[in-house]
């Protein structure tokens, strides 16, 4: 019966210590508030109202957050009723056990005859199951209480030096760049000096364009510099040397107009419907070209290309400066599957804009032969015209063909060459 009556109360004693170690343990997590004091100025005890806890970051944002032993706390308020001072005791969880750990709270007291907030504490912590609103001291702006745990939710403000054991995360990738970058001015760059070592490479504040230069070892890289191209910088070196003197062109593409030296694309112009002859020059193609666009010992380049569609009767083709005819090709013994063609180079002479050389080729058919389309391919000289070139110019390239026949615009190109 002894042996028994003991074994009865290891057991009892047992479920005791089981029951009462969760309510410790939730102790911990859990913080009371409770105040019995909130007054005014002269002492007067709020008469009624609400104390309201919201947990937040350090910049008083409002956060969601997970207590101690389980649970998230949604972003709101929780309040309790205020009477002649004192605040009905509640619980809020004790921000040394949330995750992340040391969580904030803003601390409000609302007036219920004024509706007006008549409190207002931010970033207010502590630890452990109790806390006396009544005895809280705020502490100054700059200077609050470090945060417990390991963690701090929201931004953190550092006055003096950060000594940083381990490795680092930022929030913001530019403000830490700038805060640890050596570059201080306008124009620097920064590089690797050595191993995880930054330096700054300034700016070039000279009026010379410079690009960047590095030459390694083969295995090991160099810093870089500032320098202008040399021709030995570039694999073909001599020969992409600046053109001179007697310097020869050869196997080289023009880009751009330097020296002098390009290739524009004034106009273009595709294919048009077959117009039908009426015995008079009707416009196949027509374009103004600017004025000062063809400069003193340039040129112009006109392809053009038509088709004779219908009809077999002769056919006249003209290519005519503000309406003055300069040069004649006729075609004969048409052949209506085949298109025809000229192609007209007007160049200033030098010095000058207003006196030109024309010389075109073209390829015509002006007999029936067997099973050849062209027959009559020319390269010829027209007179030379005296267009001023420094005023608009108006191009047209017409035809002359009798009504039983028609003549389709085919294609048209003007460039400049200078």
């Amino acid at each position: 019966m002894k042996k028994q009556f003991s074994i009865l109360a290891f057991v009892c004693l047992a479920c005791v210590a089981q029951a009462l170690l969760p309510v410790s343990a939730c102790a911990q997590n859990w913080t009371t508030v409770s105040a019995a004091n909130i007054t005014d100025l002269n002492q007067n005890k709020l008469a009624a109202g609400q104390l309201c806890f919201l947990g937040t970051d350090q910049a008083d944002n409002p956060i969601s957050f997970n207590v101690g032993g389980g649970g998230q706390v949604l972003k709101r308020a929780f309040c309790s009723a205020v009477t002649t001072g004192a605040v009905t005791a509640f619980t809020v969880p004790n921000p040394q056990n949330t995750t992340p750990a040391g969580v904030y709270y803003r601390v409000t007291a609302k007036d219920s005859s004024t509706g007006q907030e008549v409190l207002r504490y931010t970033q207010v912590t502590f630890t452990g199951g109790t806390f006396n609103f009544d005895n809280y001291a705020p502490t100054n702006v700059g200077s609050f209480t470090p945060p417990s745990g390991t963690a701090t939710p929201g931004n953190l403000t550092i006055n003096g030096n950060l000594s940083v054991t381990g490795s680092a995360t930022f929030g913001s990738p530019s403000a830490t760049f700038n805060a640890l970058s050596p570059m201080t001015t306008l124009g620097d760059l920064e590089y690797e000096s050595g191993p995880n070592t930054a330096a700054r490479l300034p700016g070039n504040t000279t009026s010379t364009k410079k690009y960047l230069s590095q030459t390694g070892t083969g295995s090991v890289s160099a810093a870089p510099a500032w320098a202008q191209i040399a021709s030995g910088d570039l694999s073909d070196g001599a020969s992409l040397a600046t053109v001179t003197g007697t310097q020869s062109l050869q196997n080289k593409t023009l880009n751009g107009s330097g020296g002098g030296n390009a290739v524009n694309l004034l106009n273009q112009q595709f294919f048009g419907s077959a117009i039908a002859g009426n015995s008079t020059d009707q416009n196949l193609y027509s374009y103004t070209v600017p004025a000062n666009t063809v400069g003193p010992g340039k040129c112009l380049r006109i392809t053009v290309a038509w088709l004779h569609a219908t009809g077999t009767a002769s056919a006249s083709y003209r290519l005519k400066f503000n309406g003055a005819t300069n040069g004649t090709l006729i075609s004969t013994g048409v052949d209506n599957g085949q298109r025809e063609y000229a192609i007209y180079w007007i160049c200033n002479a030098a010095g000058i804009q207003n006196s030109q050389t024309v010389l075109v080729n073209s390829g015509l058919r002006t007999i029936n032969v067997a099973n050849i389309s062209l027959n009559q391919i020319v390269f010829a000289r027209y007179a030379d015209p005296a267009v001023n070139f420094a005023n608009a110019a108006t191009l047209t390239f017409t035809f002359n063909a009798a009504n039983t026949d028609t003549v389709s615009p085919e294609f048209w190109m003007v460039e400049l060459i200078q």
